[in-house]
């Protein structure tokens, strides 16, 4: 009698270690690979994938006041992603007339949104964006239906 007493406790207690150690395998995994942001809003800490990154990478931006014309606001929007606007010497004049127009009051304030759509905005989507993935360089270029303007 005592000795199956000691194998019904013994059993118990290897089921009970088992149970923690999977709960906690479990809530590791949880807190590694999201992050809980309030009650009901739970979100991976994964990248999202290809495309993630790059034009795709979500900006927001809130320009000072020493930003004045749109291609100061472009290059402001530039800053900290691996792209770089192509220098103004190797850009057409209407592409440089573009960059020189003062910056609207309602794109003071930008984003979030990808930061393609970002520069299309600051552009006023009349100009396509051109880009030089293997130098990342941008560009604009006036959109066929414009040119004949």
């Amino acid at each position: 009698m005592l000795f199956s007493f000691a194998i019904k406790k013994y059993k118990c207690i290897v089921i009970t270690t088992v149970i923690c150690a999977f709960i906690f395998w479990a809530n590791a995994y949880a807190v590694t690979n999201y992050t809980q942001f309030g009650r009901y809003i739970t979100v991976t800490n994964a990248p999202r994938g290809q495309g993630s990154y790059g034009l795709n990478g979500t900006v927001q931006r809130q320009f000072p006041n020493s930003i004045k014309t749109v291609g100061q606001a472009i290059r402001y929007t530039l800053r900290q992603t691996e792209y770089q606007l192509l220098p103004a010497s190797q850009t057409s004049v209407s592409v440089r007339q573009m960059y020189n127009k003062p910056l609207p009051t309602y794109l003071r304030s930008i984003g979030p949104m990808s930061l393609k759509k970002a520069l299309l905005t600051l552009s006023d989507n009349v100009y396509q964006l051109v880009v030089d993935p293997v130098h990342r360089l941008i560009t604009y270029k006036v959109r066929s239906e414009y040119s004949t303007l």
